[in-house]
């Protein structure tokens, strides 16, 4: 018996190292053998297993798969199909791997599907401008002749444009990203009515151009229904703030970008002018649905879409005042406007670059806390002595 003794606890403590190290994610160092075909498969397995850890899991499910069907034997089979699962599971879901120092900065503000402070104080801000150009589009309609009407309409519109604001957030609960959703459906909305009005004015003759009271009341109407369309659709199908943002900036640098360029490129023969600015009007459009598609892919964060704002900013500025001080008293503005178009341009692509590496911010839609209705399940159970039963309702609050 002294003799078996040691020889079980040397097997119990062999059995115990392999439970441990089955409970890790196993290494190429773990597939042992010696052939080409292993050692190929291995090699492929590493790449997998980096992806894995790195948390591209779509990546990593694709190889996996591939590395079940040339498996060398069962165990790396096995080990293949396990990890496959995992990625396809995590991949589907939309999981994300954070470290122990993200979540313990705000874990609701990380997790929950619930808009922050800055996207809100966004809103705000825009609001209570909106608020006021509402109330200057009234008194144009109005028409009052004292200064308190045309100085109180604005001041009440703005107050109440904010108060309507903080109703939604506290009532109804504005999920992450719908804030910015709704921002940039209105600026959308107002850039697309001022491109094709200025369009209009720069191509119709001078009878059909139109009023004062239609070129104030067309950007405040689709400005309007640019807010009501981004909040629904931010609410129904969830978004970031930074996909949010990006759409905002791919319209509004595409028009800039394409109107510049197109004015730079075409001859001076009285249609120049509107042929820029309907290029532009286009452009804005293909530039939110192309921003919208990349945003879907990339999931950027709003901090990388204000850096790719300050590259499009910073290299327009660059390129035109490099122009005005090389060309002087000779400058002209075509070629100024082609200097700003490829200034923005490069801008726009070499922040890109740049932030390539910055986290994704991937969208929180179903994160939100249930109400507590939907946390509450319906119980059943016999009463005592097994006369009759018992109704109620379980759950957490």
């Amino acid at each position: 018996m002294t003799r078996i003794l040691p020889v079980l606890v040397l097997l119990v403590a062999l059995t115990q190292g392999r439970l441990a190290r089955s409970t890790e994610i196993p290494s190429p160092n773990d597939i042992k053998s010696t052939s080409p075909e292993a050692t190929a498969w291995g090699q492929a397995y590493a790449k997998a297993r980096a992806d894995m850890l790195a948390g591209q899991f779509a990546a990593a499910a694709d190889q996996f798969q591939a590395l079940v069907v040339s498996a060398p034997d069962s165990a790396a089979r096995l080990v293949a199909t396990e990890l496959l699962g995992v990625c396809l599971t995590w991949s589907r879901d939309g999981m994300a791997l954070l470290t122990k120092e993200h979540l313990a900065l705000r874990p609701p503000a990380l997790l929950g599907d619930r808009r922050t402070i800055d996207e809100l104080s966004v809103l705000y801000l825009t609001s209570v401008l909106y608020g006021a150009y509402s109330g200057i589009v009234f008194d144009v309609h109005n028409k009052a002749h004292s200064t308190a009407g045309n100085v109180m309409p604005p001041l009440l519109f703005a107050g109440a444009a904010a108060g309507t604001v903080a109703l939604l957030d506290y009532q109804v609960g504005l999920g992450y990203g719908v804030a910015n959703s709704i921002v940039t459906g209105m600026l959308l909305g107002f850039e697309e009515a001022y491109a094709w009005m200025a369009w209009h004015e720069a191509s119709a003759s001078y009878s059909d151009k139109w009023s004062d009271t239609t070129t104030v009341t067309l950007p405040w109407a689709l400005g309007t229904a640019g807010a009501i369309a981004g909040g629904l659709v931010g609410n129904a199908v969830g978004t970031t703030p930074g996909k949010a943002s990006l759409m905002g900036s791919g319209a509004l640098w595409s028009a800039l970008v394409a109107g510049t360029m197109v004015g730079a490129i075409l001859p001076d023969n009285g249609h120049s002018d509107d042929h820029a600015l309907l290029t532009a009007a286009i452009a804005l459009n293909a530039g939110a649905l192309g921003a919208m598609w990349l945003g879907s892919s990339v999931n950027p964060s709003v901090a990388r879409v204000r850096f790719l704002d300050l590259g499009a900013i910073s290299g327009g500025l660059l390129f035109g005042g490099l122009y005005m001080s090389a060309a002087g008293k000779d400058s002209h503005y075509r070629p100024f406007l082609g200097s700003l178009s490829v200034g923005m341009a490069t801008g726009l692509a070499l922040s890109w670059y740049l932030t390539r590496d910055m986290d994704p911010d991937m969208p929180r839609k179903g994160n939100a806390p249930t109400s507590v209705a939907a946390r509450m399940l319906p119980t059943i159970m016999p009463a005592d002595r097994g006369a009759g039963a018992l109704f109620g309702l379980a759950g957490t609050i």
